[in-house]
């Protein structure tokens, strides 16, 4: 069975098939990529106006790429070609895309955590950790300070189902590892 529509109704689970499939896309090479992009966030029932801008030059044989993130955020991101398929982007954030091709005009990507085996908060404990020292507190006091929320388990913030929208993507793998994430489409303009 097949399913066809406009893009704009694309959900999560269709960019996780196109994402996870060697047919219908492709690890991108440098120069497929060259350009400017608007990228749209996907959420399980829809997608949402354009909220980053992804800019891709090639020359003398380096891509450099630098993002616009809601109009508020600029910066540049490390590219990384790895053998397993992933044309990967990194910043200074604890999170990373993963971008494949659909078509000349079209990618699908995720911005991604690492294969964790941790509590997914953990990320954002050891953030508060780093970020914020409070110098009065040795950092095991802190530790106990914060280590209530060890305790929750979020399976991925999500608005109430009658909304129709979620944007946090959980994945779980085969050794009971979880990422988290959001999904999003490239256009190119």
């Amino acid at each position: 069975m097949s399913k066809i529509y406009d893009i704009d109704f694309l959900t999560k689970e269709d960019l996780l098939t196109l994402f996870n499939s060697a047919e219908l896309s492709h690890k991108p090479d440098e120069k497929e990529l060259v350009g400017k992009w608007e990228g749209m966030l996907v959420s399980d029932s829809s997608l949402l106006p354009r909220s980053q801008i992804f800019y891709f030059d090639y020359e003398d044989g380096e891509i450099d790429m630098r993002y616009s993130f809601a109009n508020m955020l600029h910066g540049r991101s490390d590219i990384t070609i790895t053998d397993n398929s992933i044309f990967r982007l990194d910043d200074q954030t604890p999170f990373h895309d993963e971008i494949r091709m659909v078509t000349p005009d079209f990618a699908i990507g995720l911005w991604i955590s690492e294969w964790s085996s941790k509590n997914i908060l953990e990320p954002i404990i050891q953030d508060l950790i780093r970020y914020y020292p409070i110098k009065i507190l040795t950092n095991d006091d802190l530790n106990d300070k914060l280590s209530f929320l060890k305790h929750f388990y979020l399976p991925g913030i999500q608005l109430p189902k009658e909304l129709g929208l979620s944007f946090l993507q959980i994945e779980e793998n085969e050794q009971n590892e979880t990422r988290v994430g959001l999904s999003y489409i490239l256009k190119r303009i």
